[in-house]
């Protein structure tokens, strides 16, 4: 998993969806959620040592739960989260 590139194209790495922020950039955070699956950049993901590991329990977590949206207000119209990990997927690939 490429993290710094998932970064900065503003990729969740755990779900896929398309942020509106940077959450890491170097040392530098963005302590906000990912509105698709929750994650919290800069709290559940604090140490660098273990962010792939949280960010795929926090995948694996978000598909058994459903794949919900979990942010207020409801989801975008255009909310699709297997399309998301399907794309998520396909940069996993390409980033290596």
């Amino acid at each position: 998993m490429n993290l710094t590139r998932l970064y900065a194209d503003r990729i969740c790495p755990a779900c896929g969806f398309k942020l509106d922020f940077t959450p890491w950039e170097g040392n530098k955070i963005q302590e906000r959620p990912c509105p698709s699956c929750g994650l919290f950049f800069g709290f559940d993901d604090i140490r660098e040592d273990k962010r792939e590991e949280v960010y795929l329990i926090a995948r694996k977590r978000w598909i058994e739960n459903g794949k919900r949206w979990w942010s207020k207000p409801p989801a975008p119209t255009d909310y699709n989260p297997d399309q998301q990990l399907a794309n998520l997927a396909r940069l996993e690939n390409e980033f290596g």
